[in-house]
C-alpha cells in the first residue's frame, strides 16, 4: 500500500490516506478506516491507473494531463469534450452501496448535458446509475433509463462556478441516495423499493466522461477519483472535503449592526486574490476584488447574509467559501452624558435646563432644588424649563436613565437667581412679639429677599451677639437662641445689603 502512495508523496490527498486511519465515520461503520472500504482511487498524476490492490485501471485515447487545485502540474486529467475514460470491471464494488468522490473544474458544454460518470451501463445502453452536468451548471443524477423523467433523481441547483474546483461526493446504499456538493448534501432521495442496480452485472462497467453510448461527453478537469464500497455519511464526506482546505472566513465585529462596516478576512497560501460577494441586494455592487484578502462592507437592512470568497489562482478559481452573517438594529454606542451650561439668571425668567446630545438616554428627571415638584422629561431632546419665585443659591439634580449604566445623577454648580428689576428699599420693623400667638411673633423685612447675600447681625445691649445670618434672611429671627427665649429689652441690628452699600444700623425691641 505505502507503495502505491509514492504516486504523489507530499500532495493535500495522499495526506488524507495517511491519517485515513484517524479519520472515521460517526455512522455504523465509525470503526473501519476509509482505506477499508476503497475500491477504487484514481489521482491522474500522469497515469490513469487505479492505486488500490483492485488494479481497476481505467483505459482512455489521447488522454492530457492539466495543473491540479493546487497548480501542480500533470496532476489532473483533462477531458475535451469528445473523449472518455472507461473501467471495464469494478472489483470488490458492492452493486447495492456505494459512494464516488471526487473534484472537477467544468467548462461550458455545447450540449443539454455532460456526462460525469456513469456506472452499470453496458456500452450503448444508457442505463444505470448516472451523474451529469449541465448546460446551466447544475448536478443532476439519474437511476435507470433516462428516457423516463422519473427517474431524474436531482433537479436540485448548486451554482457550480466555471472555471471553478468544485467537490462532488455520490452516495448510494439499498434506500437512499444523494448528491453532496463541496460536503454538503444538496439533494436526498428516498428510493421506493431497490431495482437491480447493475442490471445483474458481477463486475458493472465504469465510464467516466461520457455515457456509454459516448454521445454527451464532460469537458474540463477531473481529479482526485476515489470509489468506496461503502455509503459514507455526511460526516465523514464532509471531514473529506475539509481535510488540509483553506480556512473559513473571519469577521470582525461577529456582531453586525445596520450601517457599520464590517471587516471579512479570508487566507489562502495559493490564491492571489478573492472574489468577494456580500450577499447584499441592497447595495449597488455585490462583488469587489480584493488582493490582500480582506475587504470591508457595510450593511444598510437588518437581515441575514450569505458572504462567499471565490479565491483565484493562476490556474483556476476555487470553489466558494462562504459565511453566514446576521445584521441587526444595534443599540447606540454608550455615551457618559453631560450637562448644557447654564448661568445665573433672573427671578423674572425661565430657565431652560438640558443636556448635550446622547443617543443613550432614554429619560431625565429633574429637581431644581426649591419647592417645586420634580419635572419628567422622557422625549428627546429631554429638555426642561422652570421659572423660581423666589431669589437665592439652588443646586440643581438631574437623574438619568440610559441604555448602558445602571442609573447616573449629575448636578449643577450652585446657581443663583437674583431680581432683575431695581431692588426695594428694605423697611425695618422697630419691634415684634414673639409669643407664639401668631400675630408678629418674628422679625419680618420681606425686602430682604431681594438681597439673598445680605449679612444680617443682632446684639443684645451688652454686645453679645443673639441671631446670626450671614447669607441673605431666608430664615427670619424669632426671639430665640439655642432653644431659649431671649429677654424682653431692646436689641440692636447691623444689616449689610451689599458690600458696596452702607449698613443699615439701628434697634428693635422684642415684647411679649
Amino acid at each position: 500500500m505505502f507503495l502505491l502512495w509514492g504516486f504523489r508523496v507530499g500532495r493535500i490527498r495522499l495526506i488524507l490516506f495517511l491519517f485515513s486511519f484517524l479519520l472515521v465515520s460517526k455512522s455504523a461503520y465509525s470503526q473501519v478506516a476509509l482505506d477499508t472500504w476503497l475500491v477504487g482511487q484514481y489521482d491522474f498524476s500522469n497515469n490513469i491507473l487505479d492505486h488500490t490492490r483492485y488494479q481497476n485501471n481505467l483505459i482512455g485515447n489521447a488522454i492530457t494531463y492539466d495543473r491540479d487545485r493546487f497548480c501542480t502540474p500533470i496532476s489532473s486529467v483533462y477531458l475535451n469534450g469528445s473523449q472518455n475514460l472507461v473501467q471495464t470491471q469494478t472489483n470488490g464494488l458492492n452493486n447495492q452501496v456505494y459512494t464516488f468522490t471526487f473534484w472537477l473544474k467544468a467548462e461550458n458544454i455545447s450540449t443539454s448535458y455532460a456526462t460525469l460518470i456513469d456506472i452499470g451501463s453496458d456500452i450503448g445502453i444508457n442505463n444505470g446509475q448516472r451523474v451529469v452536468y449541465t448546460q446551466n451548471g447544475n448536478i443532476l443524477a439519474y437511476s435507470g433509463t433516462n428516457a423516463n423523467p422519473s427517474n431524474v433523481l436531482s433537479t436540485t441547483p448548486v451554482n457550480i462556478p466555471s472555471g471553478a474546483w468544485v467537490f462532488v461526493a455520490v452516495v448510494r446504499n439499498r434506500s437512499n441516495y444523494g448528491v453532496y456538493i463541496d460536503g454538503n448534501e444538496v439533494y436526498h432521495n428516498v428510493l421506493q423499493g431497490f431495482p437491480a442496480t447493475y442490471y445483474n452485472q458481477i463486475n458493472p462497467q465504469l465510464f467516466i466522461g461520457s455515457d456509454p453510448d459516448q454521445t454527451h461527453f464532460y469537458k474540463g478537469l477531473l481529479d482526485d477519483f476515489h470509489i468506496y464500497n461503502q455509503d459514507l455519511s455526511s460526516e465523514t464526506i464532509k471531514a473529506i472535503y475539509g481535510f488540509g482546505t483553506e480556512k473559513q472566513i473571519s469577521v470582525d465585529p461577529s456582531s453586525a449592526c445596520m450601517n457599520k462596516s464590517v471587516t471579512f478576512h479570508l487566507d489562502s497560501t495559493n490564491s492571489n486574490g478573492i472574489i468577494w460577494d456580500f450577499g447584499d441586494p441592497n447595495a449597488l455592487s455585490g462583488q469587489n476584488t480584493s488582493h490582500d484578502f480582506t475587504t470591508q462592507h457595510t450593511y444598510s437592512k437588518a437581515g441575514q447574509y450569505v458572504v462567499t470568497g471565490l479565491l483565484m489562482t493562476d490556474c483556476s478559481v476555487h470553489a466558494p467559501v462562504s459565511t453566514v452573517i446576521r445584521v441587526g438594529e444595534c443599540a447606540p454606542p454608550c455615551k457618559f452624558p453631560d450637562l448644557v451650561t447654564v448661568s445665573d439668571s433672573c427671578l423674572e425668567n425661565a430657565i431652560g435646563f438640558g443636556v448635550n446630545a446622547n443617543p443613550s438616554i432614554q429619560s431625565i428627571t429633574w429637581d431644581f432644588g426649591d419647592q417645586s415638584a420634580k419635572a419628567v422629561s422622557n422625549v428627546f431632546p429631554f429638555q426642561a424649563s422652570h421659572k423660581y419665585t423666589l431669589p437665592g443659591e439652588y443646586k440643581i439634580k438631574a437623574e438619568i436613565l440610559d441604555t448602558c449604566h445602571q442609573g447616573i445623577i449629575l448636578y449643577y454648580p450652585s446657581l443663583n437667581i437674583n431680581s432683575c428689576l431695581p431692588q426695594p428699599i428694605p423697611q425695618i420693623p422697630s419691634a415684634f412679639t414673639p409669643n407664639g400667638d401668631g400675630i408678629n411673633d418674628i422679625w419680618e423685612i420681606p425686602a430682604l429677599l431681594y438681597y439673598p447675600k445680605c449679612n444680617v447681625k443682632i446684639f443684645d445691649r451688652w454686645g453679645n451677639m443673639v441671631y446670626y445670618s450671614p447669607k441673605g434672611y431666608s430664615s427670619p429671627f424669632d426671639g430665640v437662641k439655642n432653644g431659649t427665649r431671649i429677654p424682653m429689652g431692646t436689641y440692636y441690628y447691623f444689616i449689610q445689603l451689599k458690600e458696596d452699600l452702607k449698613p443699615l444700623i439701628g434697634s428693635v425691641s422684642v415684647l411679649y
